[in-house]
């Protein structure tokens, strides 16, 4: 997550404006952009004054988090711009490849569920500064779109169902509070945080924690 706050995040804000002024989105798009942008900013509660043009309305979104599905669509076009240009490396942990090869081997199927854009995640593990491309080990990808906000305990109820097994056997991993406890509302009795140089520091306990990746694998 280090790797998304400290490179990624800034990246897609340092070249937002370049991105628009390129070839990548005509008028049409921008103003479809503009569109979507507003009115997800006028459905947050705050009384600051946002001025109605693309940068100012990523910037307020970027600056306070939110999980807002254009803003993370738009900030996946602008990676993906990023990798193809071959400025972009994506960061892993080094038991990352080490534990998707396991998983593959012993016929566990593994799928990111993340805020990110499906085509951000695919971006992301098919251009790894470590690995190389990683997205063969995976089966499938969830994010806002396609799940629901990761700590609404509807979204994991809803993956459980796309993947059609039953909640209480998929084992989920997180690095955040808040969506372990949403996917323990939800049914699902093996939640793992995940400790990494760089998180939150835990405040609510009670889950099982790991430090390597490697610990999800038998032996």
């Amino acid at each position: 997550i280090s790797f998304v706050h400290k490179v990624l995040f800034p990246y897609a804000r340092d070249h937002l404006s370049s991105f628009l002024e390129s070839k990548h989105m005509d008028a049409e798009q921008k103003e479809k952009l503009l569109q979507a942008l507003s009115k997800e900013v006028k459905e947050i509660s705050d009384d600051t004054v946002v001025e109605q043009n693309v940068v100012s309305l990523v910037n307020f979104l970027m600056d306070r988090d939110v999980k807002s599905a254009t803003l993370k669509d738009l900030q996946g076009k602008i990676w993906k711009a990023g990798y193809d240009s071959g400025v972009l490396k994506s960061h892993v942990y080094d038991d990352m490849p080490m534990m998707l090869q396991w998983m593959k081997q012993h016929g566990v199927k593994v799928y990111i569920y993340s805020s990110g854009s499906v085509a951000a995640q695919k971006m992301l593990f098919g251009h790894t500064e470590l690995a190389g491309n990683l997205l063969d080990h995976f089966d499938g990808h969830f994010d806002i779109p396609t799940a629901g906000p990761k700590k609404e305990a509807s979204s994991y109820t809803k993956i459980a169902k796309a993947l059609g097994v039953p909640i209480e056997e998929i084992v989920f991993a997180s690095d955040l509070e808040g969506e372990l406890a949403a996917a323990a509302e939800a049914g699902m009795k093996y939640t793992i945080q995940s400790i990494r140089p760089g998180n939150a520091p835990i405040t609510m306990g009670g889950f099982p924690i790991v430090h390597s990746l490697l610990q999800l694998c038998g032996k």
